[in-house]
């Protein structure tokens, strides 16, 4: 996320864009614009959503750099914890 990595790049004084979302965005740490951004298609979100939840896995969804959940688990508690995010549990993902 982009809002994860900016405290970084102030502490390091980087102002270069950097590439987020394991190269789905490229960010302008100044001004917080998204350069590019590469989202995954809705269907195919819902898709991947559906299979992983089948499976048993907890799934952080990302839209506009913020981090949704379908609910509050210690696994997400955790994740937002260390990255200083805003949790926000919305019920079924998909």
């Amino acid at each position: 996320m982009f809002r994860s990595v900016k405290p970084y790049l102030e502490r390091a004084g980087i102002d270069d864009p950097v590439v987020c979302y394991q190269g789905a965005v490229v960010a302008d740490p100044r001004t917080g614009e998204f350069l590019r951004h590469e989202p995954i298609p809705l269907e195919l979100a819902r898709t991947a959503i559906v299979a992983i939840q089948e499976e048993g896995f907890h799934v952080n969804c990302y839209v506009s750099d913020e981090l949704y959940v379908a609910e509050v688990t210690p696994e997400s508690q955790r994740y937002a914890g260390f990255q200083s995010l805003p949790l926000n549990a919305v019920g079924d993902l998909a």
